[in-house]
């Protein structure tokens, strides 16, 4: 069953037109006939076209935003593309001070180069050396040796002195002591003597 068989006003519509055909010449009854059909046709262009609106409309406005979103990236692409070739630029700027300060590394490798075999000469000489100043300190220590004597002899001196010392200071006791006796005696005498 259709949508237009079970519409009441469409049987009825029918029939009305049945009936008139009966009633009708026969050029009539194929005129209404004919106006039925494209009433019908109209009817369900209609339908059609109000189902490809529920599928047609939200398509197209999907499709708008779909083509606003792609130009948003495809903008946003350039963009970042853009910067992308800025930075490679300056990438490739900063590679080729640095293939120059390579260049610039290398030239200052050979001079440390040649400097280390310099001073690799000259620590072969201080080696050399070195033996020759073994043979000197062992000349030093045998020197060293034959000032044993001299050691002991200010050693000895050291404890002579001491000893004077403390020779001296009993010697200041007792002139002091001496000092004692003699003063008051001596005292006297000075009350006699008229200068």
């Amino acid at each position: 069953m259709t949508e237009q068989s079970a519409d009441p006003t469409w049987q009825h519509e029918q029939r009305r037109a049945a009936s008139d055909t009966l009633t009708q010449p026969k050029h009539y009854a194929s005129n209404v006939y004919g106006e039925q059909h494209l009433e019908r046709l109209a009817t369900s262009f209609e339908v059609s076209a109000r189902r490809w609106e529920l599928i047609v409309y939200p398509a197209l406005f999907a499709f708008i935003v779909l083509a606003c979103y792609f130009f948003y990236l495809i903008y946003n692409l350039t963009h970042d593309v853009a910067r992308l070739s800025v930075n490679v630029s300056q990438l490739t700027a900063s590679i080729d001070s640095m293939a120059g300060n390579l260049n610039d590394i290398t030239i200052n490798m050979q001079g440390v180069r040649e400097t280390m075999m310099e001073v690799n000469g000259t620590m072969v000489g201080v080696a050399g050396h070195m033996a020759t100043v073994s043979e000197n300190m062992d000349g030093i220590s045998d020197k060293m040796d034959a000032l044993t004597p001299m050691k002991n002899s200010i050693i000895s001196m050291d404890q002579s002195t001491r000893m004077m010392a403390a020779s001296m200071e009993r010697m200041g006791y007792n002139i002091g002591s001496m000092n004692q006796n003699f003063g008051r005696p001596m005292s006297m005498l000075n009350s006699f003597i008229p200068w």
